[in-house]
């Protein structure tokens, strides 16, 4: 199955660039040029929905809703993924993802 997403992609202050998916989420890479960055949110997009996917299958919620403090150990195991992947090379500033206060 193909599907298409907007992906968001800024130079970040370090170096390098961010990129986010307004569409799911949770999903958001990062890398040296824009090639990378897009290789990087990619992974994270599939990881995101392969556990949707897991979650629809177990019969748990496909769609989940996160409490405080919950968007941040989603980004942690995410960050961990990427980086065991070779998509993350260096820990750079915490990328917002979920609710803010």
């Amino acid at each position: 199955m193909k599907a298409e997403f907007t992906a968001i992609i800024e130079p970040a202050p370090e170096g390098g660039y961010w990129a986010i998916c307004p569409e799911v989420p949770g999903a958001n890479g990062q890398g040296e040029t824009i090639e990378e960055a897009k290789a990087s949110l990619k992974v994270a997009i599939e990881l995101v929905l392969e556990d949707r996917r897991a979650d629809n299958v177990a019969g748990g919620p496909g769609r989940r809703s996160f409490g405080p403090g919950d968007h941040r150990m989603k980004r942690r195991d995410l960050e961990r993924r990427l980086r065991r992947a070779g998509y993350l090379k260096r820990r750079g500033p915490p990328i917002p993802c979920g609710p803010t206060r």
